[in-house]
């Protein structure tokens, strides 16, 4: 009986088993999740990492990593790549989503000496395609002989990558290797950094080696150091057709030729932006600061305090400039070449225009050297620019330009530093065949030369006087005589300076929206100045000057804030602003004097109601007395066909309007 009873319980326990096992996933892979975006996969260890890479089905999948994942274990090619590629017709890529969730990946490690596309991720492609949230600790990746080479991801293409880094490490290869991405074609890389030693032979980067048609790269640094042959940057090798922005890099660059403290070489319409580069770059040819060479290109609002090193085309901030422009930046570097050796543009040539530009490093070289472009060749035009830094040379020589000709242009510029040479040697051009160079200047006292191939010569009082530029045509912020683009200041007992080297300081406008058709009297501007600022070290009866536009302010109000700080309020009439034409900018930009003539600057978002706008009682006068085109169709989906239809019709900005 009761052996029949303990084989009954058994009978009920093993169907209960069975209707269980039944219940659970046919197939529960890696950690948990069916892939979909809303149960991603999910990463708990080491080894379900690798089988990812195994099983390509799933590489249009979502991930998210669970846990920091040590893959020490791997060596060699162990490691399973995710996504490959071999031909055009031989290609597989990860096309999903990895969420790394904050975590990182340590020891990542593959050596291999017959394979291309290496990284965690060899080959992304994909528009939703994306990476993001991930961190790799120590990765040290060699593809030998092979190409397309980064930590992270080998080749991305029409894909992103987000939040990631790479921290220690090193990543070398042939070509094409990039200290996180080896290869970007098309892609965005945002929010990323590196600080992993890169090597190889062309198109060497800190972050990527090949930045690739329409790619954008933003908000990323590098600190690695970099060596390679051609095209070495330390953080983009070769950026063609590519947009950078934001960016920066501080590693040591070691090159032959396009070696660019940023970029090696930038091509084909690539607008570098907002990003600045510090650390020391060494080459042979086409050697720059932040790049090596551009070429059709806009390299604009950057800077580079790197030394340089070099022998023909060597500048502080880009070695070889063709075609491209340069447009408010710096460089503090000292600069040491060959030939063609520039404070700010080793050799600036066919149409290029460097403007609003200054250099103050030192500069030594054998020929074609000046102070802040060593030679401009063939229609290059050097404007709104200046240098300070000593210049030694022995042919061509200048504290400016060193060589200026074949048609090329130098106006409203100066240099104010020492000039040593042995042949053709001017306090601002060295030599001037076929060149010109007017409304500039040179200080004949610290320069120690009376003669130049052209320009003017001044004692260091008078170039240290406004009147002096302003009776040669330049611009100054405060004055509107000479113009209201506002490009220069000049402070007590010093040499001009360009507007945006002015203290940047937080603003805001008020009213927020500017209502053109408000009869309100005044924009008010509510400048805030740095801790330590006091009220005296205003010139409160100077007006504020409403940048490029050239309107003035009232007298300011400076008064101590609620919290401690000196706050400035300058008002503008709203009619002025208001009788503006043309596009609105994008923000408002006023400049104010501190007592010693130095300025701050602050800027501010605004929202424009144009007063060429129609406001709704127009339309709706328009409507009543039946002068209006009336539409045939309900525009707007309301089921009406009204005033508004008529406003989507005749493509009106309708606004209602209330005074503040």
């Amino acid at each position: 009986m009761v052996g029949t009873r303990i084989s009954s319980l058994l009978g009920k326990i093993t169907v209960l088993f069975v209707i269980c096992c039944c219940c659970l996933p046919a197939h529960a892979k890696y950690g948990g999740g069916s892939g979909t975006p809303e149960d991603p996969y999910l990463i708990y260890t080491a080894e379900q990492m690798n089988a990812i890479g195994a099983d390509q089905n799933d590489w249009d999948k979502h991930f998210k990593l669970m846990a920091n994942l040590d893959l020490g274990q791997f060596t060699g090619e162990e490691f399973n790549i995710i996504g490959y590629y071999v031909s055009y017709s031989n290609n597989k890529p990860f096309s999903g989503v990895f969420d790394g969730n904050g975590h990182t990946i340590s020891n990542f490690s593959y050596t291999s000496t017959g394979t291309s596309y290496i990284g965690v991720f060899g080959y992304v492609r994909g528009d939703n395609a994306e990476i993001k949230d991930l961190g790799l600790i120590d990765p040290n990746v060699d593809a030998g002989t092979h190409g397309r080479v980064g930590s992270l991801v080998g080749g991305l293409r029409e894909a992103t990558i987000t939040n990631c880094y790479a921290e220690r490490g090193s990543v070398s290869g042939n070509e094409l290797v990039g200290g996180l991405v080896g290869f970007n074609d098309e892609s965005t890389i945002s929010n990323c950094y590196s600080t992993a030693s890169v090597s190889g032979n062309d198109l060497i980067g800190g972050l990527v080696g090949h930045n690739w048609d329409l790619s954008v790269i933003t908000n990323c640094y590098s600190t690695g150091n970099v060596t390679g042959d051609r095209y070495v940057g330390g953080l983009v090798g070769y950026n063609y057709s590519g947009t950078i922005t934001n960016c920066d890099s501080s590693g040591d660059v070691e090159g032959n030729s396009a070696v660019g403290g940023l970029v090696g070489w930038t091509w084909d319409y690539s607008t570098i932006t907002n990003c600045f580069s510090s650390g020391n770059v060494t080459g042979n040819g086409s050697v720059g600061g932040l790049v090596g060479s551009n070429n059709e290109s806009t390299i604009s609002n950057c800077y580079s305090t790197a030394s340089v090193e070099g022998g023909i085309f060597v500048g502080g901030l880009v070695g070889g400039n063709r075609e491209g422009s340069v447009l408010n930046c710096s460089s503090t570097g000292d600069v040491n070449g060959v030939s063609h050796v520039g404070g700010l543009v080793g050799y600036n040539s066919s149409w290029c225009a460097i403007t609003n530009c200054y250099s103050k490093g030192d500069v030594s070289g054998e020929s074609q050297v000046g102070g802040l472009v060593g030679d401009n060749y063939w229609l290059g035009k050097i404007t709104n620019c200046y240098s300070t830094g000593s210049v030694v040379g022995n042919l061509r020589v200048g504290g400016l330009v060193g060589w200026n000709r074949n048609n090329s242009k130098i106006t409203n510029s100066y240099s104010n530093g020492s000039v040593q040479g042995a042949e053709n040697v001017g306090g601002l051009v060295g030599e001037n065949p076929e060149g010109e160079a007017t409304n500039s200047f040179w200080d004949v006292e610290t320069s120690g030369q009376t003669i130049s191939a052209g320009g003017t010569g001044k004692t260091t009082a008078e170039m240290q006087m406004q009147v002096t530029f302003t009776d040669a045509g330049w611009d100054f912020v405060g004055e509107t005589v000479k113009g209201i683009e506002d490009i220069w200041f000049i402070p007590q007992q010093d040499y001009p300076h360009l507007w945006w080297e002015g203290m940047q300081v937080p603003m805001k406008l008020t009213p927020v929206s500017l209502n053109c058709r408000s009869e309100g009297k005044w924009i008010k501007a509510h400048i805030t100045l740095p801790e330590g600022f006091t009220v005296a070290d205003v010139n409160s009866e100077r007006p504020a000057v409403l940048h490029s536009f050239g309107f003035q302010s009232a007298p300011l109000y400076v008064f101590i804030n609620k919290d401690k700080v000196v706050e400035i309020e300058a008002a503008f009439e709203r009619q002025a602003i208001c009788s503006l034409t043309g596009d609105w900018p994008q923000a408002l930009t006023v400049a104010g004097f501190f007592a010693d003539g130095n300025i701050f600057l602050g800027t501010s978002n605004v929202r424009i109601i144009h007063p060429g706008l129609k406001v709704i009682e127009e339309l709706a006068s328009c409507w009543l007395q039946g002068d209006c085109v009336y539409p045939e169709t309900d525009m707007n989906r309301d089921s009406l066909v009204n005033l508004l239809d008529y406003a989507l019709l005749m493509n009106i900005e309708v606004e209602f309007v209330t005074d503040e």
